[in-house]
């Protein structure tokens, strides 16, 4: 095990080179440079080489990590779907995913998203080494991102995987259960719990072949918490912004095809959920309703004044998922179910 507080990677990119004009530490900064150089890049499926952990990996914190989840499941599931949607906002990475055809149709992404449901579960309880079921599901994810540029290769002006894209996957796992904990019923967890998820991620992303210094989470969580806020602000809300049809069919086929796992979720109230939570703490803008057909309007001024305010209350002590207000506009359909019911469709999704 290696403490954290006394090892200094090389590679990751220094405080010192994202500082504001007031000397402090500038997510915007951080976001800026991912982009301009995370961009040019290439994904490379070899590192870590195998057996390599990074030189700050702490086992005492990643294990705590795991214990986290083993008492807020529940939550941490609804935060990666939050981040599934948020993530299908950037046109370039949709673009692969209609290229790779395991994704376009509810049927398809049930599919696909059962098996990342999968590959997380294994993350959060297996241990860390060469060989172990964690290591050896990292693998597999990191072939299959093999092959998705490779077939991207062959089509001319298709985009890759870059250091952006996989950096910024790594928010869709994590993000929101730093940035809005309160709307995921994680607004109970510690500062320490807090920080051992970031590191965790920051570890998975490293073993994904995140390079350090384009890694969004660091070694300081007030700098994860800044890159995140910058990211959302920034990349996701003008991704957003654009409206690209694209997107919403991939987001609708998504989230459709994850409620064929058995969570209630429903795709208009949960795009309208997740858009809340990227224009946090912001008036609405009206000429951001895109009409679908099948579902009426989604990001309306309607339907996220009802949203504002509203969290997933999932608290580990509660037996029901419980809404401050109504629970149809929640986000999660009527919510039917425990958090010990949706930890039972995830038992049931790794077990198939």
């Amino acid at each position: 095990m290696k403490d954290d507080d006394s090892i200094e990677d090389d590679d990751v990119a220094p405080s010192n080179q994202f500082l504001d004009d007031n000397g402090i530490f500038s997510g915007l900064n951080f976001v800026q440079y991912l982009q301009e150089e995370g961009s040019k890049v290439p994904y490379d499926y070899n590192k870590p080489e195998r057996g390599q952990l990074p030189p700050y990996y702490d086992e005492i914190k990643f294990k705590k990590a795991q214990d986290v989840f083993k008492e807020y499941a529940c939550n941490l599931l609804f935060v990666k779907l939050a981040g599934l949607v948020t993530l299908l906002v950037d046109e370039s990475a949709v673009r692969i995913m209609i290229l790779t055809n395991r994704s376009s149709t509810p049927e398809k992404a049930c599919q696909r998203y059962k098996d990342t449901i999968k590959h997380v579960i294994t993350w959060y309880v297996s241990d860390l080494h060469d060989g172990s079921a964690l290591w050896q599901s990292i693998c597999r994810v990191k072939m299959m991102h093999r092959g998705a540029n490779a077939q991207a290769g062959k089509v001319p002006g298709m985009p890759q995987i870059t250091q952006l894209e996989l950096a910024g996957t790594v928010f869709g796992f994590i993000g929101y259960a730093v940035t809005r904990p309160q709307s995921f019923g994680l607004d109970s967890l510690t500062n320490t719990e807090l920080e051992a998820l970031m590191h965790f991620w920051r570890v998975i992303g490293y073993m994904l072949g995140v390079d350090d210094k384009f890694n969004i989470c660091r070694e300081s969580s007030e700098e994860t918490i800044a890159i995140f806020d910058a990211l959302l602000s920034t990349c996701f809300k003008q991704h957003m912004l654009m409206k690209d049809p694209s997107c919403l069919q991939m987001q609708f086929a998504a989230i459709e095809g994850i409620s064929m796992l058995g969570l209630p979720i429903r795709p208009k109230p949960f795009l309208n959920f997740t858009y809340g939570l990227i224009c946090w703490d912001e008036t609405v803008d009206p000429s951001l309703a895109v009409e679908v057909k099948g579902y009426g309007y989604i990001y309306s001024t309607a339907e996220n004044k009802r949203l504002n305010g509203l969290s997933l209350s999932m608290s580990k002590d509660r037996e029901t998922l419980e809404e401050e207000k109504d629970g149809e506009d929640a986000g999660t359909g009527s919510c039917e179910g425990s958090p010990k019911e949706a930890i039972r469709i995830m038992k049931g999704v790794r077990a198939s």
